[in-house]
């Protein structure tokens, strides 16, 4: 058994939710939202999040989007402006890129930084979305792919 596996769970972004299941095990969660940040002040979901987990050895692994965003005209519009809340966030990656489309993708859509093992062939290529990107996005590789097929 690894001792980097930790149990997760998919949360919604409700503190009180969080400190509900923490007692159950949960060593990692991931803070979701449905279809947009409904206008989320995420700095101070932050704070409260962290004071929730306290000294416990629990992460949150990722803030997401899930559901179709085109239900209407205002969530559409929002979305578009919002790139999906995406301005501003780190893509993350289990696996390598093995095209620089992806990367191309997350860029136009206002990411800033991206994570993710490396070890394609093409590695190169997604290194040079990030430094033609304007502004540029910053790349880390991990070294470690956490996806298997």
């Amino acid at each position: 058994m690894h001792s980097d596996i930790r149990i997760g769970t998919l949360v919604h972004s409700d503190p009180n939710y969080i400190r509900q299941i923490l007692p159950h095990g949960f060593e990692s969660i991931s803070i979701t939202f449905w279809q947009t940040l409904g206008g989320s002040d995420l700095k101070k979901l932050a704070a409260e999040v962290k004071e929730v987990i306290g000294g416990r050895d629990v992460k949150v692994s990722t803030l997401s989007i899930f559901g179709n965003p085109l239900g209407t005209e205002a969530i559409d519009e929002e979305t578009r402006a919002s790139r999906g809340g995406l301005i501003g966030a780190a893509m993350v990656s289990d696996a390598f890129f093995p095209f620089r489309d992806g990367v191309d993708v997350g860029i136009t859509q206002g990411i800033t930084s991206i994570v993710q093992p490396g070890g394609s062939e093409r590695d190169f290529e997604s290194i040079v979305a990030c430094n033609e990107a304007v502004p540029k996005v910053a790349m880390v590789y991990t070294g470690q792919r956490a996806f298997r097929h």
